[in-house]
């Protein structure tokens, strides 16, 4: 289960900022389209909503050649002790390769069990679609990871941002977490 297979071998769509556009004529198509250096940026781990984290990535609102193509990318930057939090990516299954440093990915299944693996330089940890998982840099350096997604937009969902930035009822997250309101309003 990922995206639909393509009907013709690319679709460079004509209006970059629109997902699903017509596809750019097929005369108008250059080899620079099929080009990004995206992955270049976003190196510094020194912002303020997740310290010692930060990513750049290409999925096909920020490059349009991966329209029709099934798949996407990220390149993650974790500072020592660094975390990529506990997200889920809806439409996508994950690869995660790690560049530089140390790092541990992790995710946990529909069963709720922890499946983590404590991982070097070139090694690979697979992440199915639609489980929440982590990676959190253990090694005393930097580390790049690199993530391979089977989805030209596979969506990204932060569970402590859908839960309570939406103002959900609440009885539902005092059925949810076994929390009072106080405590609640407090998260």
């Amino acid at each position: 289960a990922a995206d639909p297979d393509p009907l013709q071998d690319f679709c460079i769509p004509s209006n970059t900022l629109i997902e699903g556009s017509p596809c750019k004529p097929y005369s108008q198509v250059t080899s620079k389209d099929f080009y990004s250096s995206l992955l270049r940026t976003n190196t510094d781990t020194t912002n303020t909503l997740n310290p010692l984290f930060n990513f750049s990535q290409a999925i096909v609102t920020t490059f349009p050649a991966l329209n029709t193509m099934g798949l996407s990318m990220a390149r993650i930057y974790l500072g020592p002790k660094g975390v990529a939090r506990t997200h889920t990516h809806p439409r996508a299954s994950e690869l995660v390769y790690v560049e530089k440093g140390v790092v541990e990915a992790g995710f946990v299944d529909t069963n709720n069990k922890l499946f983590a693996h404590k991982m070097r330089a070139s090694d690979l940890f697979v992440i199915p679609r639609g489980v929440l998982h982590y990676v959190v840099n253990v090694g005393r350096e930097q580390a790049i990871v690199l993530a391979v997604l089977n989805s030209q937009n596979p969506s990204f969902q932060i569970p402590s941002f859908a839960l309570f930035g939406p103002k959900l009822p609440y009885e539902v997250l005092e059925a949810s977490f076994s929390l009072n309101r106080t405590t609640i309003d407090a998260l």
